[in-house]
C-alpha cells in the first residue's frame, strides 16, 4: 500500500487552526481513510479508544496519533459528502460505514455477479452471496442490506425475511 507522504509529517496529526489549512488537512485525511480501508477491505469502523493504536490514525514511526475528536470531525465531514454514513440514526454515533465504493458501485458488482452466474429468478441468501462473490465478502450485514435495498428499488431483487424476521436473502428478479 502506498502511504501518502503527508502521513509522515507530524503536523498532519494535529488539527490545524487556519481554516484553509484545516480544509486541506481534512481532505488529505479523507483520502487516507479511503486508501487504508480499501487496502484492508474494511467497510465499517467504530470510533473508540482502541483506534488510537491502529495504523489508520497512529503513525508509530513518528509517534503521532490523530486525536479521536479530530477523527470524528473528519468523519462528520465525510458523512456530509456522502463518503461515509453513521450506522446509528441517533446519538451517540460511533460506528460508520466507509464508502470507498459507493452503494451504486457495490450494487453494480452484485448485479454483474448475479448475471455472470446465471441467477435470474433464483433465490440467494446473504451468506451465499458473500461466500461466492468474493468482491462483497467485506460488506458488513447492514451495509450489504443497504446495497440490496438499492437493487430492490431498481427492480433487480426482492428481499426475503427468514424465520427470525430478519432479512436473510433475496430473489433475483432481473440482472439486466
Amino acid at each position: 500500500m502506498k502511504v501518502p507522504a503527508i502521513y509522515n509529517f507530524p503536523p498532519f496529526f494535529t488539527r490545524q487552526v487556519n481554516e484553509n489549512t484545516w480544509q486541506s488537512q481534512k481532505s488529505a485525511w479523507q483520502k487516507w481513510i479511503h486508501i487504508w480501508c480499501r487496502e484492508h477491505r474494511i467497510t465499517q469502523l467504530t470510533i473508540h479508544s482502541g483506534l488510537l493504536e491502529c495504523p489508520l490514525i497512529y503513525n508509530e514511526s513518528i509517534h503521532r496519533t490523530l486525536p479521536l475528536p479530530v477523527f470524528r470531525e473528519i468523519v462528520e465531514d465525510m458523512v456530509k459528502q456522502n463518503d461515509a454514513e453513521w450506522t446509528q440514526k441517533k446519538e451517540p454515533r460511533d460506528t460508520f460505514w466507509v464508502y470507498w465504493r459507493s452503494i451504486a458501485e457495490w450494487g453494480d458488482i452484485i448485479t454483474k455477479w448475479l448475471f455472470d452466474t446465471g441467477r435470474d429468478g433464483a433465490v440467494c441468501t446473504y451468506y451465499e452471496l458473500q461466500e461466492q462473490c468474493k468482491e462483497v465478502d467485506c460488506l458488513e450485514e447492514g451495509l450489504l442490506h443497504k446495497v440490496l435495498e438499492s437493487l430492490m428499488k431498481k427492480g433487480n431483487v426482492e428481499l426475503m425475511k427468514g424465520s427470525s424476521g430478519k432479512y436473510t436473502g433475496f430473489k433475483v428478479l432481473s440482472t439486466s
